[in-house]
């Protein structure tokens, strides 16, 4: 079976969430969300506003399918701008 992890960003200052992305392992994920609020940049909104924005691993997805499945433990915050900010 071939699975990816469907993650999103949540930006508390809008109250939503921004289009799922899928990845083949949370790690993946998460190295892509600690990227971008590490990227210095005028126009970006992770490296300016951490505070704002959290990781979430929203499902798992099969590819042979078609199904979306809640992952073992359920919805849940994976980090957050403020934590992995450097």
């Amino acid at each position: 079976m071939s699975k990816r992890c469907v993650l999103a960003v949540r930006d508390s200052a809008v109250q939503a969430f921004g289009q799922p992305i899928f990845v083949p392992a949370i790690g993946a994920g998460l190295r892509s969300f600690v990227d971008e609020v590490n990227r210095a940049a005028p126009d970006n909104q992770f490296n300016q506003h951490p505070d704002d924005f959290e990781l979430h691993y929203l499902a798992d997805f099969d590819e042979e399918t078609g199904q979306f499945s809640t992952p073992e433990g359920g919805q849940r915050v994976l980090t957050r701008g403020k934590d992995v900010k450097q």
